[in-house]
């Protein structure tokens, strides 16, 4: 099995307590393997939509913190901004253990 965390030091612009407590809520959920529960502004149309995700891993990129997940909505791997999560949620659900691996997932 192989669990992808990124665990850096927090950049000046995740100041803000939500962001820190969603990247605390995500690495527990991506090391323990539980489905979350969001509500995700879309950074283009600024739509809401409501997901079950598969946290994979995160990683940090262009000043801002991205998440990978499976997405149960779009039945596909998806990339998620954090600054984009309106509402983030824990749920008694596990996931089974995958292959995933960032070096892979930026290769392909």
């Amino acid at each position: 099995m192989h669990i992808s965390v990124l665990t850096l030091q927090k950049p000046r612009n995740m100041s803000t307590k939500g962001n820190t407590e969603w990247l605390n809520i995500i690495e527990e959920a991506i090391t323990d393997r539980i489905l979350l529960s969001l509500s995700y502004r879309s950074a283009t149309n600024g739509n809401i939509s409501e997901r079950n995700i598969e946290p994979l891993a995160l990683y940090f990129t262009q000043n801002r913190w991205m998440m990978i997940a499976y997405c149960h909505l779009r039945k596909a791997q998806r990339e998620f901004r954090i600054d984009c999560i309106v509402d983030l949620k824990r749920t008694e659900a596990t996931f089974p253990p995958n292959q995933f691996t960032l070096s892979d997932y930026f290769k392909g």
